[in-house]
């Protein structure tokens, strides 16, 4: 049922539940209403994302103007004596159609052939660095070459099957269900870009979480796993949810459809039958009561409406009275 267990009261013959605080008589059920979003975690994952030029994680922020050996721009801007890819993409579209009519891609391999070569070779990049590049900065070329050397991308967006924390408020029907979902992102170089989650019994929008944004991503190899519980649900229902990457530059990029069923609606604990035989003036009566919980919670019995000296032990339905 819930954290809390449930109550049971006994009048007469008559089962009374108390659930989640409220005192509900008989069959008859109170409804409660709460939406809510809470953004949980966001940490990095080995997923591919889009390589780009831009980005803070991009081939300019992670090779050309720093990287493991020697940032290009001393020989390519900064008044070095090379031509300029490093400064901006403009300058880099300039560089490749100056030297490789037009063609990005054919400017990218380049920098892989040169970056390759032995140190000793006067062609060799970065010029006196001693050493190659490693292969993580390596891969970020390649991966960008495979790209088309863009400078920014659609966003990467992609939504995870899998849910976790599925659960249920203190409820025994409605709009008691929620879980946690997730996707894996990625801006793609620009990194004004929020994310939301479109969520229903269908595979439309009827209903959109809070956005929310990942900082330091864009234009990396790997993504970022984001996360988001949404509350208020239907219990026992099939929901539909995606992930939406939005920015002013490629407008909304939809994630995947993926499905999950809520929890199970609560249900109130029922009573096993009994016998209440007679009771004796002056000699103890006992009843023993049990009930089943159709979700194997804690089960807490009292009484109402008892008459004097009448007991009843809270953990195993014991009553108790000497009449």
């Amino acid at each position: 049922m819930s954290a809390g267990g449930e109550w049971l009261w006994l009048t007469g013959a008559r089962l009374n539940h108390y659930h989640s605080g409220k005192f509900n008589k008989g069959t008859s059920t109170q409804l409660y209403t709460a939406v809510a979003f809470a953004v949980l975690l966001v940490w990095p994952n080995l997923s591919d994302a889009a390589t780009t030029y831009s980005g803070t994680n991009g081939v300019r922020a992670k090779l050309l103007t720093t990287n493991s050996v020697s940032a290009c721009t001393g020989c390519h801007y900064d008044g070095g004596s090379g031509p300029d890819f490093t400064s901006d993409y403009d300058a880099f579209s300039t560089y490749a159609t100056d030297y490789h009519s037009g063609s990005l891609t054919d400017a990218v391999q380049e920098m892989i052939d040169r970056t390759a070569l032995a140190t000793s070779d006067p062609n060799f990049m970065p010029q006196g660095g001693g050493s190659q590049i490693d292969s993580g900065e390596m891969s970020l070329l390649s991966s960008w070459k495979s790209n088309s050397a863009v400078d920014t991308d659609n966003p990467t967006a992609t939504t995870s099957a899998s849910v976790t924390g599925s659960s249920k408020d203190t409820q025994t029907t409605s709009n008691s269900a929620k879980y946690t979902v997730y996707a894996n992102v990625d801006d793609s170089g620009i990194d004004a870009t929020s994310y939301d989650f479109d969520y229903g019994t269908s595979q439309s929008a009827d209903n959109t979480s809070t956005s929310q944004t990942v900082s330091g991503s864009g234009g990396g190899t790997s993504t970022s796993q984001i996360s988001q519980e949404i509350t208020g649900l239907e219990c026992g229902t099939l929901y539909y949810f995606r992930v939406v990457a939005n920015n002013s530059t490629y407008s909304d990029t939809n994630g995947s459809w993926q499905s999950s069923t809520t929890q199970d609606c609560n249900e109130p604990p029922v009573i096993d039958s009994f016998s209440a035989g007679s009771a004796t003036e002056d000699i103890q009566y006992q009843l023993d009561i049990d009930a089943t919980d159709p979700e194997n919670d804690t089960i807490t019995y009292s009484l109402s409406n008892q008459p004097d000296g009448m007991s009843i032990n809270s953990s195993s339905g014991l009553i108790s009275w000497t009449p």
